[in-house]
């Protein structure tokens, strides 16, 4: 890992767990509507400590869909080398999501890649070693394995 992508992986993933999995199945769309000020504990009804929500996307703007089991397990951050953008990895039962987060206050949905399989996995954990993600499922019965992609073709997503 570059000593630029150690400076914001942890931080940025810290926040954007805060703002995605808290917030993430009850919130409407607040995506580009400005920041929501942490106020006596608490910001659009959620409690925090000094953390501003700055915007929210639900699992259905980022490829899950509730009703059909399709729910978020985990979140990591990256930071291009290339371009300086920041994105988010965002884990799916069935899917890895990729959201660019460069403007915290209105970030853009880009894709997702899909899991092997139909299954769905409990589960979906990826590290990040320079610029390439490495993700695995916890599937039952289904030879997941380790997916590998390039990060750095988000840039041009």
């Amino acid at each position: 890992m570059t000593t630029q992508n150690k400076r914001y992986s942890r931080p940025l993933s810290i926040s954007l767990l805060v703002s995605f999995l808290l917030l993430l199945f009850v919130l409407p769309i607040q995506a580009g509507n400005g920041r929501i000020a942490c106020i006596d504990g608490e910001a659009a009804g959620f409690s925090c400590n000094n953390v501003d929500l700055l915007a929210h996307l639900p699992l259905s703007a980022i490829g899950g869909d509730a009703d059909n089991g399709v729910l978020a397990s985990d979140i990591w951050g990256w930071t291009s080398p290339n371009s300086g953008k920041r994105y988010a990895l965002v884990g799916l039962r069935n899917a890895t999501s990729f959201v660019d987060v460069t403007d915290p206050l209105n970030p853009v949905y880009l894709g997702k890649l899909p899991a092997q399989g139909t299954a769905l996995s409990p589960y979906r954990d990826f590290k990040v070693y320079q610029n390439y993600a490495f993700i695995v499922g916890d599937a039952p019965f289904v030879n997941h394995g380790m997916q590998v992609f390039d990060l750095l073709k988000l840039d041009s997503a």
